[in-house]
């Protein structure tokens, strides 16, 4: 359905709509209908009020966008995509004069690929100082993909919240969500409210979740909010509010982005060092000694969330010294599949599965290993590849 093109100004302090003279920033809600379909708007800038202006895209509808800003003089000055990894984008435009005169620009809208009925889009501009405010609240609440795993359909801020709120909305796959939030700023919370009454399913400011908030394993950030959201009802629509409680700085607009995924937990890939027995075996030739080799550090350099999906084996004695060599997982009954000493081995693990039918990296590894020519003393080792929930 066509929602038309609609205008509407936003006053300085207020945030109202209001008829007056200066407004902060104005918004243009439309959508394309087609692949083809290209929509033109003329708008003005007017540097008399502003040193520099914002020009923000948001995308409202499940198609990737393409913005281009267009000077009076017909040169392409921005162009900007709203696709699934960033789908609210801005860009900042100098006074193009020494004046205070209005700037005139032309802004064109069209589809990088198209999606039924789900073209809708937001093109707000005004004073850079309210960017923040522009793409900020449920009026800019775009969608955003159940995470899997399976694919890369987890996506990024770009900014981080500082006393507005960056609204999504998704729909609920299974009963329970992981909420991965991953950025620079351990001031970040979200909540998840219902769509239709904006009940409050889940706040990670809440004491009682305290738990939420995360400094380790966080791959290449610093700091995360991640919690497993519980008694979701599948098919129906949920907000995602990131936000933070309050100011933390004096910014207008801090574009430090944040990694988010809804869905599944959010995996990563790592491994441990070499983990010695804590004695020495003798082994030989004719059977399999067996030794146990616990793994885990209690969450210190381990995640506790670390899913096994190689093995490896070795020993302080010489490479030719083991012939075979086999393991049980913590919570396995039977002996895996024999290997050639110098030969890691693959140990099964579905991404896409519930992470109960994986294994465990922590826990006590069985370890069976038999000698090549003849019997000799050895520490056994090993080291496990796995993969990891961030923010765990």
């Amino acid at each position: 359905m066509s929602m038309g093109l609609c205008r509407t100004a936003f006053a300085e302090d207020t945030g109202r709509e209001e008829k007056q003279a200066y407004q902060a920033y104005e918004v243009i809600e439309d959508e394309i209908t087609s692949l083809t379909d290209e929509k033109t708007y003329d708008i003005e800038l007017d540097y008399s009020t502003m040193d520099e202006a914002a020009v923000c895209l948001v995308r409202m509808g499940e198609s990737y966008l393409t913005m281009k800003i267009i000077d009076d003089s017909g040169n392409v000055i921005a162009t900007v995509g709203a696709a699934d990894m960033q789908p609210k984008r801005w860009v900042y435009i100098k006074n193009p004069r020494n004046d205070s005169a209005v700037a005139h620009y032309t802004i064109t809208m069209s589809g990088q690929n198209y999606i039924q009925d789900s073209g809708q889009f937001r093109v707000i501009y005004g004073n850079k100082k309210y960017v923040e405010s522009m793409i900020s609240g449920a009026e800019n609440a775009t969608p955003i993909e159940w995470f899997t795993n399976t694919e890369d359909n987890f996506f990024h801020t770009r900014y981080t919240p500082n006393g507005n709120e960056c609204w999504y909305r998704f729909t609920a796959e299974k009963s329970t969500a992981t909420v991965t939030l991953l950025g620079k700023h351990p001031e970040t919370r979200f909540k998840i409210v219902q769509a239709d009454s904006l009940a409050i399913e889940y706040d990670s400011n809440d004491p009682i979740n305290y738990g939420a908030h995360k400094s380790k394993f966080c791959g290449a950030f610093s700091c995360g909010e991640k919690d497993k959201v519980n008694n979701l009802n599948v098919g129906q629509e949920y907000f995602l509010i990131i936000y933070t409680p309050e100011k933390f700085t004096p910014l207008n607009f801090v574009e430090d982005t944040i990694n988010v995924s809804v869905g599944m937990p959010h995996m990563a890939m790592g491994m441990t060092e070499w983990i010695h027995a804590s004695k020495q075996i003798t082994v030989s030739p004719s059977a399999y000694t067996d030794i146990v080799i616990p793994v885990g550090d209690f969450g210190d350099t381990i995640p506790h969330n670390a899913y096994a999906t190689r093995i490896d084996f070795s020993s302080d004695g010489r490479y030719s010294d083991i012939e075979y060599w086999r393991f049980m997982t913590p919570s396995g009954t039977y002996w895996n599949k024999l290997g050639k000493f110098g030969i890691s081995m693959a140990i099964d693990y579905q991404k896409d599965a519930d992470a109960s039918k994986n294994t465990r990296v922590e826990g006590d590894w069985k370890i069976g290993c038999k000698a090549s020519l003849s019997t000799k003393t050895i520490v056994p080792r090993i080291y496990i590849n796995y993969m990891y929930e961030l923010g765990d």
